[in-house]
């Protein structure tokens, strides 16, 4: 699926941040982000140019534990204040 069809960006193309997520015209907004361990290598970068406050927890419920989730929250930067999010 590329960036186009999902409606929004992708961490190295494992995983979608979709526009209920990243409205790509908000300047306001919160993410609330639940990711495999994993995958935060790929998504720091991005994450980082598009929100600031970045807080990263592990989750204790059996199910997220088995499959090595975490949560991202996170507050959207202001416009001026963003990175290009497709810069590696």
């Amino acid at each position: 699926m590329t960036q186009a069809q999902s409606g929004g960006l992708s961490c190295h193309g494992r995983v979608s941040i979709t526009r209920v997520l990243l409205p790509l015209g908000s300047d306001e907004g919160v993410l609330v982000f639940v990711i495999p361990v994993t995958a935060l290598g790929d998504c720091a970068r991005l994450l980082s140019s598009q929100f600031e406050r970045l807080g990263v927890f592990r989750l204790e419920h059996a199910e997220c534990v088995r499959f090595k989730q975490i949560v991202v929250f996170g507050k959207r930067k202001k416009s001026y204040g963003r990175g290009d999010p497709m810069a590696r």
